[in-house]
């Protein structure tokens, strides 16, 4: 689901013009999702806790949604 949302935000970026990226940056961002997201599965899978892995996401989607606010007052871009 998370892969899905991501792609279709990056997919909504490229059409509207606002994503401008380098095939050497696209290829970077590439590895740094395959490595995270190999090491963030294994981690989640076998060694962190339920409750663990609950706190990083609620950790994950307060910094994401004061982000967002802090965007929405204009006091970051």
């Amino acid at each position: 689901f998370i892969w899905v949302n991501s792609a279709a935000g990056l997919v909504g970026s490229a059409l509207s013009g606002q994503l401008v990226l380098e095939l050497n940056t696209l290829v970077w961002f590439l590895g740094a999702v395959l490595v995270g997201g190999i090491f963030g599965s294994r981690y989640g899978a076998y060694f962190a806790s339920q409750n663990v892995v609950r706190k990083i996401l609620v950790l994950v989607l307060v910094i994401a949604a004061v982000k967002r606010l802090l965007e929405m007052a204009n006091l970051i871009s």
